[in-house]
């Protein structure tokens, strides 16, 4: 019997290391095989998911883990508290990708900032939009932050490097906290009205505002957040 089952795709070579020192089951296909999924983590120690393995129910109650490796940061997929009560170690892959996500924003930025995605078409149609394509730059323009967390404070370094200037919403991180002067981001949210993609940091509007946290009942609350809407916010050019 298997000591870890990994059941969704995971790099090969630290499959390779894990196989080093334990019994490993990896099969990418387990997470839609449920029935066969319950089986092998039943007499596992340990199971390495993605987003897509739903590990509560049945799947719980039939193993005897001691803990679950989440490959990623969301845990929406796992019972949290089912995994506590049974002294199941919830560990998720915190800051594994920070910069693979600063980047993908910064390049979100940078296209939409650009408007050259948008001509995408029309060029391999033959034509040549030029000045459609003429768009703007990233360089001083404001961008707002929902949320400072780690990707968050990625994304502010490579902002500013761009010459733009970072303000942030974080409802956890004291406004006296140092984090704020070190990364030379400044706290100023007050109302973020997501009905009307209305965006004001004291009074002034922003340019681009990223959502990078999961939006509680208390900071919708705190931050006068309209709707549910900005649980899903990417990258929004306001203007």
């Amino acid at each position: 019997m298997a000591e870890i089952v990994i059941s969704e795709f995971m790099d090969e070579a630290a499959v390779a290391d894990l196989r080093a020192s334990f019994d490993v089951l990896y099969d990418k296909t387990l997470v839609d095989r449920p029935e066969e999924l319950a089986a092998a983590a039943a007499g596992c120690r340990a199971l390495i998911v993605r987003n897509r393995t739903q590990v509560r129910g049945a799947l719980l109650e039939g193993a005897h883990l001691r803990v679950v490796g989440r490959l990623g940061v969301g845990l929406d997929n796992i019972d949290c508290k089912a995994c506590r009560e049974r002294g199941i170690a919830v560990i998720p892959a915190t800051g594994a990708n920070n910069t693979a996500v600063a980047e993908y924003v910064l390049a979100g930025l940078l296209m939409l900032a650009r408007g050259c995605y948008c001509g995408t078409f029309a060029v391999a149609a033959g034509a040549w939009p030029r000045e459609r394509m003429v768009g703007g730059e990233i360089s001083g323009k404001v961008l707002g932050l929902v949320g400072f967390g780690g990707i968050a404070r990625d994304v502010a370094l490579r902002a500013r490097a761009c010459g733009m200037r970072v303000m942030a919403y974080d409802p956890f991180l004291p406004a006296d906290a140092p984090d704020w002067e070190k990364l030379g981001v400044e706290p100023v949210f007050t109302v973020i009205n997501w009905d009307n993609k209305v965006f004001e940091l004291n009074g002034k509007g922003i340019d681009v505002v990223w959502n990078g946290m999961t939006i509680t009942t208390a900071a919708q609350e705190s931050m006068e957040c309209t709707n549910a809407y900005c649980n899903n916010a990417q990258v929004i050019v306001t203007k």
